[in-house]
């Protein structure tokens, strides 16, 4: 991975979550080189994922101010598998400059006992479906995918593909922000191209990448078109809540016809048949800069 200060490395910060007071009975002391005083918060929010577990915390920076992180550790001590994908979690994590559409990290001990620490966000683009029900105004729509879409071609020039868009890895903070998180599944590519895996989550995941779990050969597919695909799915949910009604009378009548367009363009069976990142961020902010009122699907 490079060496290994890197990897123990501080990033800048930003504006975090303030932290209300604690007891430091109810605080657990982690140890992360050049972060300086990290805690999980016990009693806080634990969230298990296949291989991780994120917990809440407290980060102190330099000056002593507390600020709410998110604290990922291995799902199973000891396991080879969560050491690994956590630890590759990590690499991915060293080789990415920041972005506002992008979680923010705080710092990362790899090893043995890896541990990640991220900025705390209050909510995820799931959480926010299950509040407000499965549909979202176009406008919301359009700002959170938007959001979502510059995250992604920032991991895109960086040579990373994220290969599990979905709304549980799209984090909101109080104003509806989006940014990309959860990089388990991600790979760091050399070229456009990369081995077809089945990674990701059914009803996002790319045919290209679901037809990999049943061939014995693994085509090299385009990195980029993977994750404009799972975006394109993220869109969908957005507007119908339900994978399975994508193009319905019910979806389109939803939808403007604008916006219908890019997401019928980014789940298009054919990888070649999609638009590029940067083309799904020009589109939609032009939905942005004219507007979608009076539009019908």
């Amino acid at each position: 991975m490079g060496d290994k200060g890197a990897a123990e490395q501080s990033l800048g910060m930003g504006l975090l979550a303030s932290q209300p007071q604690v007891e430091k009975g109810e605080l657990q002391a982690l140890q992360i080189p050049g972060v300086g005083s990290v805690a999980v918060l016990k009693g806080g929010k634990e969230f298990v994922g296949a291989h991780g577990s994120v917990k809440e915390g407290v980060w102190h920076d330099n000056e002593g101010i507390a600020h709410s992180v998110a604290i990922k550790t291995v799902k199973v001590a000891g396991s080879e598998k969560c050491l690994k994908t956590i630890n590759k979690e990590i690499e991915i994590l060293a080789k990415l400059p920041s972005h506002p559409n992008v979680v923010r990290v705080v710092g990362v001990r790899p090893g043995e006992e890896p541990v990640i620490v991220e900025e705390w966000m209050p909510m995820t683009l799931k959480d926010l479906l299950n509040e407000t029900g499965p549909v979202l105004n176009s406008g919301d729509v359009v700002r959170i995918t938007l959001d979502v879409a510059k995250g992604v071609c920032h991991l895109h020039k960086h040579r990373v593909t994220h290969h599990d868009i979905k709304p549980a890895n799209i984090l909101l903070d109080e104003t509806c922000n989006a940014k990309l998180a959860d990089f388990t599944c991600s790979v760091f590519q050399v070229s456009s191209l990369i081995d077809a895996t089945r990674h990701g989550t059914l009803g996002y995941m790319a045919p290209e990448c679901m037809q990999c779990g049943v061939s014995r050969s693994r085509p090299r597919v385009r990195a980029e078109k993977i994750d404009v695909y799972s975006l394109g799915k993220v869109m969908l949910s957005c507007v119908v809540g339900n994978l399975d009604n994508g193009k319905t009378i019910t979806a389109t009548s939803l939808c403007p016809t604008r916006l219908w367009s890019l997401i019928c363009d980014c789940t298009k069976m054919d990888p070649e048949g999609r638009p590029s990142c940067q083309q799904v961020v020009e589109r939609l902010e032009s939905m942005v800069k004219d507007g979608l009122e009076g539009e019908v699907g």
